[in-house]
C-alpha cells in the first residue's frame, strides 16, 4: 500500500483516531459515530497506510473491525512513529520554538506584544501578536512556558526545567528510565 504523503497539523486527531481504531481495537464502522462514515473511512486508510504491517483485519457478526497487532519482543523500533512523523510543522513553528528558547533563556517573562517586538528587534523578523500568542498558548499546554497575569495582563515565561525542580531524584529516574526502555514489555512503545 502507497504512503500518505499528507502531513498533519493537529497531531492530538490523528492520535485519538489510531487509539480509537487500533489501540482500544475491534471498532467497526457502524461503532464510529463521532464524525461520518466517509471521515471514518478516510482515517482507516490514512493509518492502514501508516502501520499496514501491523494492521489486522477481520470480518464478523459486526462486520469488519481493524485492529493493530503486533509482538513488542520482535520490534526493533517503534511503529507508532510513523503517525507521529506525519506531524507537520511550518518554518513559522520552527522559528518561533528557537525564539522562545532564546528570548526565555534568562528567565525573562513578558507579554505576547512584547515578545512579538523583541523577536523584530533581535531576529528581524515581523510576526502578528496573535500568531505569537497562540504559539505561546500552545506552548504553555505543553508545559514548555508557563503563564501568569499580572495587572490584567498574561506575562508568559520558560517553565523551570526538571533537572532544576528536582535534582536530588534526576540521577534515580535516569537509572529507571536506562533500565525499562529494553526491560519492560513494551518498552520501545
Amino acid at each position: 500500500m502507497s504512503e500518505y504523503q499528507e502531513l498533519i497539523k493537529s497531531f492530538q486527531k490523528s492520535r485519538n483516531y489510531v487509539r480509537d481504531f487500533l489501540i482500544y481495537g475491534f471498532k467497526s464502522r457502524d461503532d464510529f459515530s463521532v464524525k461520518s462514515g466517509r471521515t471514518y473511512d478516510n482515517e482507516r486508510r490514512r493509518i492502514e497506510s501508516w502501520l499496514s504491517e501491523y494492521i489486522q483485519t477481520e470480518y464478523g457478526i459486526q462486520g469488519k473491525t481493524v485492529s493493530l497487532v503486533l509482538d513488542s519482543s520482535l520490534l526493533h523500533t517503534n511503529p507508532l512513529y510513523r503517525v507521529w512523523k506525519s506531524r507537520s510543522f511550518t518554518a513559522n513553528d520552527i522559528m518561533l520554538h528557537f525564539f522562545f528558547l532564546d528570548l526565555f533563556r534568562d528567565g525573562a517573562s513578558c507579554t505576547a506584544d512584547e515578545l512579538t517586538d523583541q523577536i523584530m528587534e533581535n531576529y528581524g523578523i515581523l510576526f502578528e501578536s496573535q500568531l505569537v500568542r497562540k504559539k505561546a498558548n500552545e506552548y504553555v499546554k505543553e508545559g514548555i512556558l508557563i503563564s501568569c497575569r499580572k495587572d490584567r495582563r498574561l506575562y508568559y515565561s520558560i517553565n523551570p526545567p526538571l533537572a532544576q525542580s528536582i535534582p536530588d531524584l534526576l540521577p534515580a529516574l535516569l537509572r529507571a528510565v536506562c533500565f525499562c526502555q529494553l526491560a519492560m514489555p513494551f518498552g520501545f512503545i
